[in-house]
C-alpha cells in the first residue's frame, strides 16, 4: 500500500527534467520495457510510446493508469505535448532504431494522425519485416481509418508470424465486424479466448457479432462474462443493456445504461440509450418524455450535432415530451446528415411528428 502523501504532493511534482506533472495529465513512456508497478508487488512492463493518465504523484513516482495501471519512475516518461518532439529528435540520431519509429507511431494513432501513424509502422515493417507489433499497429491505424481491407491484411500477416497472438485476432474479429463477416468475426474471437481466456476485447467483439446475427442471449452472455472479468467495462454495460433491450428486458437495459453512465459520466451511448428507450420504449411503463430530452441532450452535447443518429433520438424524445416543432427541427437536421440508405426511414419519422405522433419502437412478438 502507498503510504500517505500530501494533497501538495498528490497535485503536483517537478522532475530533473524540468517537466512538471499534474493528476491527469497524459504522458508518453519513452523507454521500452519500463517497469510498472502493479498490484500486490506485480512489475508488468511498457512499450515506449504508450500513453498513460497521471492519477497521482509520489515524490519522483507517478501513479498511472492505461494498458498496464501502477507506479512508474517519472524520468521514464515525458508529457503527451512533448512526446512527439522528443521521439523525433531521438530518430533524427537514430534513424533505424524500430523501437523509437513504433513508439512515434503509437503517439500519432492516439494523435489521431493516421497517415503518419501508418508511416512509421511501414518504415518499422522496412527495417523488421516480420515485426509482428508494427503489423498489428499498422492494422489498427488503418482500421481507424475504415481500411478495413488493408487492415485485415496487416492482421493476417500478424496471425502468420505468430499464431497466437491474441491482439491480432482481436484486431481482425473487430474489422471483420465492421465488414458484416459476422461468422468471420466469432471465428477469430474464439481463437482469440482460446488463446487467453481472459480477454476482455475477444468477449466484448464476440458479443457484437453474435448481436448483429441476433443472437441476443448470446451477446448478453458474452458481455457478462466480460463484466465479471473487469466489472469497469463501459462499453459491455452500453451493448448489454442495447441487447436486453432488443428482447424487452427494459429493467435490465436501464440497469446497464445507468451503470454504464455512473462508471463514465461522459458516456455518450449509455445517455442516448437510456433517452431512446425513454422516448420510444412500446411499453408506456418506461416512457417519460421530459428524461428522455434531458438525456438525449447529454448525448448529442457529448458526441456532435453532425451526428444523424443521436439527432434522431433528440428529435424522438421531444415528440415523446410532446414538443413536436422541436421534433421536426432535430429530424429535418437528422435527415439531411442521414446516408442515402437510411433517409426513408428518417422521412417516415419526421411525417410521424408532423402527424404529432410519436415514435415507438417494436413490440417483440
Amino acid at each position: 500500500m502507498r503510504p500517505f502523501v500530501s494533497l501538495l504532493v498528490l497535485l503536483s511534482a517537478s522532475v530533473a527534467t524540468g517537466q512538471e506533472y499534474k493528476v491527469g495529465d497524459k504522458v508518453v513512456v519513452i523507454k521500452n520495457e519500463t517497469p510498472v508497478k502493479g498490484e500486490k508487488e506485480v512489475v508488468n512492463k511498457l512499450l515506449a510510446g504508450e500513453t498513460l493518465i497521471v492519477r497521482a504523484i509520489d515524490g519522483i513516482t507517478l501513479q498511472v493508469s492505461g494498458r498496464k495501471s501502477g507506479w512508474i519512475m517519472n524520468e521514464n516518461v515525458v508529457t503527451f505535448d512533448k512526446s512527439i518532439d522528443y521521439f523525433t529528435q531521438a530518430i533524427a540520431n537514430d534513424s533505424n532504431n524500430t523501437t523509437l519509429l513504433y513508439g512515434r507511431g503509437l503517439i500519432w494513432t492516439e494523435k489521431g494522425e493516421l497517415e503518419k501513424a501508418i508511416a512509421d509502422y511501414t518504415e518499422v515493417i522496412r527495417i523488421e519485416p516480420n515485426s509482428v507489433k508494427a503489423f498489428t499497429g499498422r492494422g489498427y491505424a488503418r482500421s481507424l481509418k475504415h481500411d478495413y481491407v488493408g487492415a485485415i491484411s496487416d492482421h493476417t500477416q500478424a496471425i502468420r508470424l505468430a499464431p497466437n497472438n491474441v491482439t491480432a485476432y482481436q484486431g481482425r474479429g473487430n474489422d471483420r465486424n465492421a465488414t458484416g463477416d459476422f461468422d468471420g468475426a466469432i471465428a477469430d474471437f474464439d481463437k482469440g479466448i482460446q488463446v487467453e481466456p481472459h480477454s476482455t476485447g475477444c468477449y466484448c467483439g464476440r458479443g457484437v457479432a453474435k448481436q448483429s446475427k441476433r443472437d441476443y442471449d448470446g451477446a448478453i452472455a458474452d458481455y457478462t462474462e466480460v463484466i465479471r472479468l473487469d466489472p469497469t467495462f463501459v462499453r459491455a454495460f452500453d451493448n448489454r443493456g442495447i441487447a436486453r433491450e432488443a428482447k424487452q428486458d427494459f429493467n435490465g437495459a436501464i440497469a446497464d445504461y445507468s451503470e454504464a453512465i455512473r462508471l463514465d459520466p461522459k458516456n455518450a451511448t449509455g445517455y442516448w440509450g437510456l433517452g431512446l428507450l425513454m422516448a420510444s420504449c412500446p411499453d408506456s411503463n418506461y416512457r417519460n418524455g421530459e428524461k428522455a430530452v434531458t438525456n438525449m441532450k447529454m448525448a448529442v452535447s457529448l458526441l456532435s450535432e453532425k451526428d444523424g443518429n443521436v439527432l434522431e433520438g433528440l428529435a424522438a424524445a421531444y415528440a415523446e415530451a410532446g414538443n413536436f416543432d422541436e421534433a421536426i427541427k432535430w429530424q429535418s437536421k437528422a435527415l439531411d446528415l442521414a446516408p442515402e440508405m437510411h433517409k426513408a426511414t428518417f422521412r417516415t419519422h419526421l411525417d410521424l411528428f408532423k402527424q404529432h405522433r410519436p415514435y415507438r419502437g417494436e413490440v417483440k412478438k
